[in-house]
């Protein structure tokens, strides 16, 4: 880790240290730490290390460990996502020598229309498969 980004993550961590401060100092029961400042301390990771960040803001290590983690899986999740619709953009020909029409329908419901204008630059055929191949 270079200095600049230590000194950084040490400064965002003495502002988190001291939100929990004036938390603590203003809280006039024994409400439990609001969502906001463990979202704050979890954001801390992975810049810095659960332990050092548990001990400096006085939290439970196991609570923050099962934080950072619920929020690793969290993104790991939306990672793996796939997407609904993607546009191919081609450039337009000047001038229209046909048009083609691909329509797909898989059972599950799974569609697949494509429109050319012109010839084509890429190889249908691939395309087709491809779109299959996905089903499997």
């Amino acid at each position: 880790m270079t200095y600049q980004k230590e000194l950084s993550s040490e400064s965002r961590l003495n502002n988190v240290k001291s939100e929990f401060e004036i938390w603590r100092t203003t809280r006039t029961s024994q409400k439990p730490i609001p969502s906001y400042l463990w979202d704050m301390a979890v954001d801390l990771y992975p810049a810095l290390t659960v332990n050092k960040i548990s001990s400096t803001l006085s939290l439970s290590y196991t609570g923050l460990k099962q934080r950072v983690e619920q929020k690793s899986k969290q993104i790991s999740v939306r990672a793996d996502e796939k997407p609904a619709f993607i546009e191919l953009e081609f450039p337009q020909p000047s001038v229209s020598i046909s048009e083609c029409v691909v329509e797909m329908e898989e059972s599950g419901g799974a569609k697949l229309r494509i429109c050319f204008r012109g010839k084509p630059d890429i190889d249908l055929l691939e395309l087709c498969k491809s779109f299959w191949r996905r089903q499997a």
